[in-house]
């Protein structure tokens, strides 16, 4: 991760919106907690890069037990510093579809 105190961290829960060394915390903190207590099996992952920054997106499937799993999806923007890449920011979500969400599936209004 990126030492930048812009570096900004979007998890799933709400409150979870961090920049700079509140983020390395956060995720050092959850790092722990979670050791050996989940699986993350990166299901499709895409990366790009233009010169000295990149984006990537991954669609990881974070394992509790066996019958408690959950599809995410991550976006993450890299920037590259004394020659190594470093995340500046890291997205991620649970997706919701749009009948639960907003109470009808406002895509259909589209077509």
């Amino acid at each position: 991760m990126s030492s930048d105190p812009n570096m900004c961290l979007v998890g799933t829960d709400p409150d979870e919106m961090l920049h700079g060394q509140a983020a390395h915390d956060f995720m050092k903190r959850e790092a722990g907690a979670l050791k050996d207590k989940v699986k993350i099996n990166i299901k499709d992952c895409e990366a790009y890069s233009d010169g000295d920054y990149g984006w990537g997106l991954a669609t990881p499937e974070i394992e509790v037990s066996p019958d408690r799993k959950k599809m995410t999806r991550w976006s993450g923007v890299f920037h590259r510093e004394n020659g190594d890449w470093k995340l500046v920011q890291l997205h991620s979500s649970l997706g919701v579809d749009n009948a639960e969400a907003f109470g009808e599936d406002v895509s259909k209004r589209l077509h």
